[in-house]
């Protein structure tokens, strides 16, 4: 039984490609308790104006102990800025937090939390297959790699973490491009650790690709500006993806 108070956040769900994703969930929750042999807590965010299938889903679960919805229309961080129950986070010792595509693929809670305390991690991801970019998956699999750069698939945070987390995102940023970019200016230590990882399951998931990403790279670029930068190629010449690593 773990001795830590764990919750598992959601960062969105919705009606796109809904069957995969319950799916996806239902596979790493129980295998989240196959790790931890005790019960935790949920918190969701859901972009659809219906929930009915979703708490019928989940209260099939009985090892969930606290189920939190968020019921709100709108991307990523309009959920997350307007989420009424984010001060519930600082009565949790760990949160995993995780997009509704991603996959639990293989993943040791306990090791995970104890690379975090030693090397005193703020961000901590596992390696993440089917990551946007390379130095999200392609390292030997002992390797701990301290990065400035972090894609946000699947993050282990404290409670002071997860508010940091939210703090450095822009409600105008709604799509969330360009933060993980600047987690080496904003000073925030995080890291990669290539042992464990999850699987990105679904390429695209909701709306016209083509206008959806035209909108949150128009986004990203105000973002990135309003933090002193023109571009990309700007930042990491500042900031490299990858500075360190140790083999565990």
């Amino acid at each position: 039984m773990t001795k830590y108070k764990f919750l598992y956040y959601l960062s969105a769900i919705g009606q796109g490609n809904l069957d995969k994703k319950f799916k996806i969930l239902k596979n790493n929750l129980f295998y989240l308790q196959e790790n931890f042999q005790s019960s935790f807590d949920i918190m969701i965010n859901c972009y659809d104006n219906n929930t009915t299938k979703l708490e019928q889903f989940l209260s099939k679960i009985d090892f969930l102990k606290n189920i939190i919805i968020h019921n709100k229309k709108g991307r990523l961080v309009e959920l997350w800025k307007t989420n009424p129950y984010h001060d519930l986070i600082s009565n949790y010792d760990y949160i995993l937090y995780i997009m509704d595509d991603v996959l639990i693929s293989n993943l040791n809670m306990s090791e995970l939390i104890h690379i975090k305390e030693k090397y005193d991690i703020s961000f901590l991801s596992p390696k993440v297959v089917g990551g946007s970019w390379e130095y999200m998956r392609n390292q030997n699999d002992n390797v701990l790699a301290f990065s400035n750069m972090i894609e946000f698939f699947c993050l282990l945070l404290n409670k002071n973490d997860f508010y940091q987390f939210m703090d450095i995102h822009d409600i105008e940023n709604t799509h969330t491009w360009g933060v993980d970019l600047l987690l080496g200016h904003f000073g925030i230590k995080s890291a990669i650790y290539y042992k464990f990882y999850v699987s990105h399951m679904l390429v695209s998931t909701t709306g016209d690709g083509t206008k959806e990403n035209n909108l949150a790279f128009n986004e990203m670029n105000k973002y990135i500006k309003k933090h002193g930068f023109a571009s990309h190629d700007e930042i990491l010449q500042k900031y490299p993806n990858i500075y360190s690593t140790i083999t565990i």
